[in-house]
């Protein structure tokens, strides 16, 4: 049976400072992915557009993989924001929370972060080989 939780009382071995730290780092880690797209829009924009054929089915398929990215970071940071809330209100006993919710909760966005992060590191991978094509393609063509 799950019980209510009441600000830094334990839930099994994490409170709920240390449930708002994991929150904040993740949407740091959020802010720092963010920077890091716009970089790789600009390395598409100008150094991409205009490509051998064979390299611009290459660059479509990287630009579709940075949209579903683009995607599911505004929804997790939704999610994030109002999680972190939620535990805002908690810390100040504002409310009060299932104690089984909450870990739950916290596991599912933990699970979403790890497979945008997945996501994330295959489209640079995808990246840096279309660039790679890229650069031979302009090699072959010197």
């Amino acid at each position: 049976m799950s019980t209510r939780i009441h600000p830094l009382e334990k839930l099994g071995a994490i409170n709920l400072g240390d449930y708002h730290s994991r929150a904040i780092d993740w949407l740091n880690d959020l802010d720092f992915l963010e920077d890091e797209l716009r970089f790789f829009k600009k390395i598409l924009k100008l150094h991409f557009s205009n490509t051998v054929e064979a390299t611009a089915v290459q660059i479509e398929l990287v630009e579709r993989q940075l949209a579903k990215i683009e995607l599911n970071k505004q929804v997790i940071r939704a999610e994030l924001n109002n999680y972190r809330d939620m535990l805002d209100l908690l810390i100040k006993n504002m409310i009060t929370q299932e104690e089984d919710f909450l870990r739950e909760q916290h596991r599912t966005l933990e699970l979403r972060i790890h497979l945008l992060n997945q996501s994330y590191q295959s489209f640079k991978n995808e990246l840096f080989h279309a660039t790679e094509d890229l650069m031979g393609h302009k090699k072959a063509a010197m």
